[in-house]
This record gives C-alpha cells, structure tokens and sequence, in this order.
C-alpha cells in the first residue's frame, strides 16, 4: 500500500483504491459540508493535524495554545480511563475475492483493562455520530480480517477547538 498524503490517496500496485473518508463522502454523506467555506475546512483540517500528531508523537513543541489544551485532554482522558495506545495511524484495509475493496488510517488501536479498542481523535465542531458508526466499523471489519483479532469496543475522543453554544 502507498499513500500520498498531500492527495490523501491510497495505490495498490499503481491503482487507486477508495478510501473510507471518499467512500462515505461521496456516498451516504455527501452534503456533509455543504455550506461550510472552503478556508473553514482547511483551518479546521489543519488544527486537527496538529493535534492528531502531537497525540502520536507527544511532541507538542509545534502546537498553539489551543491544541495544547486539547492535547492536554487528551492525557487525562488517557489517564482516567487507562488507554494504552498499541497502535498509531494504522493503515487497514479490507478484501473481497481477493480484491481490496476499500482502505484506511485508524487513528489509534489501544488496549484498556484487557479489551481491544479502535479509537478516532475528532476536533470537530460537531460531532457526527452516524458518520462515526460508519467510519470506526469499516475500520473494525477491515482491521479484524487483517489481523484475525476481534476489536471488542469502538471510541471516539472528542476534543473540539471551541464547545458549540446549545
């Protein structure tokens, strides 16, 4: 599998395969941002960037305040719940007769009090439980078939950059 992070591309053999993100974003939620400015997706993409890494690296010398304070999160939500991360930006994918059907990056798999969890970090603005539902079991499925392990939970950590007013 060869990834281009600036295409956010997956290739098998030289051919595109679909990720999880375009599957679902040009099927059941293709106006999931519709109406959303362009400059808002790549501010919001980028904040998300940062923490994302800093949560995988620990390296924090890059972030803001703002991201500083969701990484800080991060660590006691860690803490209080005894999340042991096993795995970081895992690529998966699932096959089909042979076939590689579609392809991902999970953000973590970790281990807590013996279960095995897959974990996506969102810093959305609003958090999207269907799409999440969606998101986490295609991971799931594809990770179980890679690895012939059984992932016992689906999580998310949400550490959004500002809380909505409700």
């Amino acid at each position: 599998v060869e990834f281009n992070e600036e295409l956010h591309e997956y290739r098998v053999d030289g051919k595109v395969v679909p990720n999880v993100s375009t599957i679902l974003g040009t099927t059941i939620f293709k106006e999931k941002y519709n109406g959303v400015a362009g400059w808002i997706l790549e501010r919001a993409a980028e904040f998300g960037k940062g923490v994302h890494k800093a949560i995988e690296t620990d390296d924090i010398i890059d972030l803001d305040e703002t991201q500083f304070q969701k990484y800080d999160e991060w660590l006691g939500i860690q803490l209080k719940y005894k999340l042991n991360p096993v795995v970081q930006e895992q690529i998966v994918f699932y096959e089909h007769k042979d076939k590689i059907v579609y392809i991902g990056t999970l953000d973590m798999i970790a281990r807590q009090l013996g279960s095995l969890l897959i974990i996506d970090i969102k810093t959305t603005y609003d958090l999207d439980y269907d799409y999440l539902l969606w998101q986490l079991s295609m991971y799931a499925l594809a990770y179980e078939q890679m690895y012939n392990v059984k992932i016992d939970q689906l999580y998310c950590i949400w550490l959004p950059k500002r809380k909505r007013d409700r």
